[in-house]
């Protein structure tokens, strides 16, 4: 548990949270602005109010978490390891499955605290842009306001099965890389090759649907708006299969790793 609450103090402490923060009231700010401007920008926005802002620029928050979560797990394991600190956490009576647990723990944390930043501060942004407004509209549906932040907490919950099963493939990485570079690229390029291959009508529905990326922008919507039960169970045994396969793997790596030299 102390591990744990380390972690989390971690969190809070490091300067880059803040920094995410930032870039995420810059980015929304920039979108608001490019929809004022006019026709000459292309933007996701579909109606000028608050309570539409959130969800309609779901798959832009979903590209800066990842990158985010990418640089932050680099952070508390690669960095580390590079810097000493594993190897003076493990000089204590401390196991290195726990050390893992908690670096899991903090990831996991980092997702949600992040993912609910970004939903109350595009909620601010619009506010100052926008009214709050009578409905929320979403791929043209219009729901009223209850209706529509029901949908917008749905839709942001279920994203975070995909964004942890994502976390736990850059923590396998950061678990193999040397530094943080390494692991920010990694992921990046993991992230564009998934966008190429679900693109590519030749690839397989089975196949599209298996790969993380297309969980990451599709799972949400599926989970929300899918009365196929038999899909929606198979999406979520897809994403809980990533997170089993690099938790094992992020393990195997862990406890072989020369982190005490």
């Amino acid at each position: 548990m102390k591990l744990v609450q380390n972690e989390l103090f971690k969190l809070f402490k490091t300067k880059k949270l803040y920094i995410f923060l930032c870039v995420f009231v810059v980015m929304r700010s920039i979108a608001v602005y490019s929809f004022n401007v006019g026709k000459n920008f292309q933007t996701v926005i579909e109606v000028a109010n608050a309570q539409s802002l959130p969800i309609a620029m779901k798959y832009d928050a979903v590209q800066f978490l990842l990158i985010f979560t990418a640089i932050y797990i680099a952070d508390i394991l690669t960095d580390e390891f590079k810097t000493g600190t594993v190897k003076l956490t493990l000089l204590r009576p401390i196991g290195r499955v726990r050390l893992l647990h908690s670096k899991i723990t903090a990831m996991a944390s980092f997702i949600v605290l992040l993912t609910l930043f970004s939903v109350l501060i595009t909620y601010a942004v619009g506010m100052v842009a926008f009214e709050w407004g009578g409905s929320t509209v979403y791929h043209g549906v219009t729901y009223s306001i209850k209706d529509g932040l029901w949908l917008t907490i749905k839709v942001y919950a279920a994203s975070l099965l995909p964004l942890i099963a994502f976390g736990m493939i850059c923590m396998f990485v950061a678990a193999l890389a040397t530094n943080l570079v390494t692991v920010v690229a990694v992921a990046f390029i993991l992230f564009i090759a998934g966008e190429l291959l679900s693109g590519l009508s030749a690839i397989p529905s089975d196949f599209r649907n298996g790969l993380i990326v297309n969980q990451l922008f599709f799972f949400s919507d599926y989970f929300v708006k899918n009365n196929n039960h038999s899909g929606i169970a198979l999406s979520v045994a897809v994403n809980l299969s990533y997170i089993a396969t690099f938790y094992l793997l992020s393990l195997a790596v862990f406890r072989k790793k020369n982190v005490l030299c």
